[in-house]
């Protein structure tokens, strides 16, 4: 990691990127593997409006053999990646911030709970709508 007003070299620069990928790819893995865990109360929740239009009792149709296993990887992916986005979010500040003047560290830092609050909103906003 860069302390603040070092250069760092091209190779030192990759390898803050190569770790900051590492892990923000491990946390990604690790709260997919969580969401996997969960993936049928997922289904359940993201079953729910469906169920309230339509009436109890809703069967899903898979007409291929491997259907449900695919729905069941692309819901623990997508509730993976939003459970690690605040730490996806995280590591690409921590990565670009040694970059930034002073002003555009406090603007960067002003502006992530409103970052944060957009995710929120979009995610409830994509469930609800």
């Amino acid at each position: 990691m860069a302390k603040s007003g070092k250069r760092m070299s091209v190779n030192a620069h990759l390898d803050e990127l190569r770790r900051r990928l590492f892990v923000a790819s491990l946390v990604t893995i690790a709260m997919t593997v969580v969401a996997f865990v969960f993936h049928r109360q997922i289904l359940t929740l993201l079953i729910q409006p469906v169920e309230s239009l339509q009436g109890d009792n809703i069967q899903l149709i898979y007409t291929r053999a491997t259907e449900m296993l695919g729905i069941s990887m692309k819901i623990s992916l997508l509730g993976g990646l939003m459970l690690a986005f605040p730490l996806l979010v995280y590591q690409l500040v921590m990565f670009v911030s040694p970059g930034l003047t002073p002003k555009e560290k406090r603007y960067l830092y002003v502006s992530m709970p409103g970052i944060f609050l957009a995710f929120v909103a979009g995610v409830a906003f994509g469930y609800l709508i």
